[in-house]
């Protein structure tokens, strides 16, 4: 995995239209049953279901489009500023994560945190690789 900014084989791009579609499929249904449980009982809708529901919601159209874009778009390198950006998003998400859980009293404190440590360093991995593309590109 040295070169993230090449197109993708035939087989990355099946397992990741596989992906979507499972992706989708169960986040449509997941949104679909949270939301008919909620209309079928108003008390259920909290904040925090709305909250869900929102996420649900706006992974569910992403991995839609990125599904559609799979099957019928044209393949296209991605760009560097969109890489970092994804590596910055990551960091971003990681430090969330791992401060979440040193201010909770979860029982799952630990396990939050691990998945922000590797999201931390899964973002600056795919941030310098881009940075380094992105070099690479200029001088070329």
């Amino acid at each position: 995995m040295r070169h993230l900014n090449r197109l993708p084989t035939k087989s990355e791009t099946y397992l990741g239209g596989l992906f979507a579609l499972l992706l989708s499929s169960g986040l449509g249904y997941l949104f679909w049953y949270v939301f008919r449980a909620a209309s079928e009982r108003p008390d259920f809708l909290t904040p925090s279901i709305v909250g869900v529901l929102a996420v649900l919601a706006v992974i569910f159209a992403w991995s839609s489009g990125l599904l559609l874009r799979i099957l019928f778009g044209s393949p296209r390198l991605p760009s560097f500023k969109g890489q970092a950006a994804t590596g910055y998003l990551m960091v971003s998400v990681g430090i969330g994560l791992c401060t979440g859980s040193l201010l909770s009293a979860n029982n799952r404190a630990v396990l939050y945190f691990a998945q922000g440590i590797c999201a931390i360093t899964l973002g600056l991995f795919w941030a310098a690789q881009a940075r380094r593309a992105a070099r690479v590109a200029h001088h070329d």
